[in-house]
Protein backbone atom coordinates (compact mmCIF):
# COMPACT_ATOMS: atom_id res chain seq x y z
CA UNK A 1 0.00 0.00 0.00
CA UNK A 2 1.09 3.50 -0.61
CA UNK A 3 1.89 5.92 2.14
CA UNK A 4 -1.10 8.14 1.28
CA UNK A 5 -3.55 5.24 1.68
CA UNK A 6 -2.08 4.34 5.06
CA UNK A 7 -2.36 7.96 6.25
CA UNK A 8 -5.95 8.10 4.99
CA UNK A 9 -6.88 4.90 6.85
CA UNK A 10 -5.17 6.09 10.04
CA UNK A 11 -7.03 9.42 9.88
CA UNK A 12 -10.30 7.56 9.33
CA UNK A 13 -9.66 5.28 12.30
CA UNK A 14 -8.86 8.22 14.59
CA UNK A 15 -12.22 9.74 13.67
CA UNK A 16 -13.82 6.33 14.27
CA UNK A 17 -12.35 6.09 17.76
CA UNK A 18 -13.70 9.54 18.66
CA UNK A 19 -17.13 8.62 17.32
CA UNK A 20 -17.10 5.31 19.20
CA UNK A 21 -16.45 7.26 22.39
CA UNK A 22 -19.48 9.45 21.64
CA UNK A 23 -21.61 6.38 20.89
CA UNK A 24 -20.79 4.82 24.26
CA UNK A 25 -21.82 8.01 26.09
CA UNK A 26 -25.38 7.74 24.75
CA UNK A 27 -28.14 5.91 26.59
CA UNK A 28 -28.84 3.37 23.83
CA UNK A 29 -28.86 -0.38 24.40
CA UNK A 30 -25.54 -2.21 24.64
CA UNK A 31 -26.30 -4.28 21.53
CA UNK A 32 -26.87 -1.14 19.48
CA UNK A 33 -23.66 0.38 20.85
CA UNK A 34 -21.68 -2.73 19.93
CA UNK A 35 -23.09 -2.89 16.41
CA UNK A 36 -22.49 0.81 15.84
CA UNK A 37 -18.93 0.49 17.16
CA UNK A 38 -18.20 -2.41 14.81
CA UNK A 39 -19.60 -0.47 11.86
CA UNK A 40 -17.50 2.56 12.79
CA UNK A 41 -14.30 0.53 12.63
CA UNK A 42 -14.67 0.08 8.86
CA UNK A 43 -12.24 2.65 7.37
CA UNK A 44 -13.91 5.67 5.76
CA UNK A 45 -17.30 3.91 5.38
CA UNK A 46 -18.05 3.78 9.11
CA UNK A 47 -17.47 7.45 9.96
CA UNK A 48 -19.15 8.68 6.77
CA UNK A 49 -22.27 6.58 7.44
CA UNK A 50 -22.34 7.74 11.06
CA UNK A 51 -22.43 11.38 9.95
CA UNK A 52 -25.18 10.64 7.41
CA UNK A 53 -27.44 8.90 9.94
CA UNK A 54 -29.84 11.10 11.90
CA UNK A 55 -30.69 10.55 15.53
CA UNK A 56 -34.15 9.18 16.09
CA UNK A 57 -36.52 11.58 17.85
CA UNK A 58 -40.07 11.12 18.97
CA UNK A 59 -42.90 12.51 16.87
CA UNK A 60 -44.67 13.75 19.97
CA UNK A 61 -43.47 17.28 20.65
CA UNK A 62 -44.17 17.14 24.40
CA UNK A 63 -41.84 14.16 24.82
CA UNK A 64 -38.97 15.91 23.01
CA UNK A 65 -39.09 18.79 25.49
CA UNK A 66 -37.68 21.36 23.07
CA UNK A 67 -38.68 24.33 25.24
CA UNK A 68 -36.55 26.18 27.73
CA UNK A 69 -35.25 24.47 30.85
CA UNK A 70 -38.09 23.37 33.11
CA UNK A 71 -40.77 23.98 30.49
CA UNK A 72 -42.00 20.39 30.48
CA UNK A 73 -42.26 20.29 34.29
CA UNK A 74 -43.97 23.66 34.37
CA UNK A 75 -46.57 22.53 31.82
CA UNK A 76 -47.22 19.37 33.82
CA UNK A 77 -47.67 21.32 37.07
CA UNK A 78 -50.11 23.69 35.37
CA UNK A 79 -52.15 20.95 33.69
CA UNK A 80 -52.16 18.46 36.59
CA UNK A 81 -55.08 20.06 38.49
CA UNK A 82 -57.12 20.20 35.27
CA UNK A 83 -56.51 16.51 34.60
CA UNK A 84 -57.32 15.61 38.20
CA UNK A 85 -60.65 17.48 37.94
CA UNK A 86 -61.49 15.68 34.69
CA UNK A 87 -60.64 12.29 36.21
CA UNK A 88 -62.66 13.03 39.37
CA UNK A 89 -65.71 14.12 37.37
CA UNK A 90 -65.48 11.05 35.17
CA UNK A 91 -65.17 8.66 38.12
CA UNK A 92 -68.08 10.34 39.94
CA UNK A 93 -70.29 10.03 36.88
CA UNK A 94 -69.32 6.37 36.48
CA UNK A 95 -70.04 5.69 40.16
CA UNK A 96 -73.48 7.35 39.85
CA UNK A 97 -74.18 5.38 36.69
CA UNK A 98 -73.21 2.10 38.38
CA UNK A 99 -75.35 2.91 41.45
CA UNK A 100 -78.43 3.47 39.27
CA UNK A 101 -78.06 0.06 37.68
Amino acid sequence: MSFNVIIFIMFSEIISILLIYRVWLKSDSILLKLLTSLALLIPFFGPSMHFLMKEKKSNISTINDVGPRGDYTHRWKVLKPIWIDIINKKTKSLIRKNNKE
